[in-house]
């Protein structure tokens, strides 16, 4: 984001990232009727592991939101 902000290139970043810069005039969007298709979000570990309990709870909550 610092390079877009500087004037260096475009880029494709998430609205919670931008929404303030492109709210105070910083960036604005480009090309507006484009989007980008959804894609997933992936937890990988190694199966001879066990999670420990915070990756547990983060895997169950992020299977209740998919």
């Amino acid at each position: 984001m610092h390079a877009v902000l500087n004037n260096q290139g475009v880029a494709v970043l998430p609205d919670f990232l931008v929404d303030h810069a492109i709210a105070s005039g910083k960036l604005f969007s480009l090309l507006p009727h484009l989007s980008v298709p959804d894609y997933g979000i992936y937890l990988v570990h190694a199966n001879e592991r066990r999670l420990n309990r915070r990756m547990r709870l983060f895997s169950k909550e992020m299977k209740a939101a998919g």
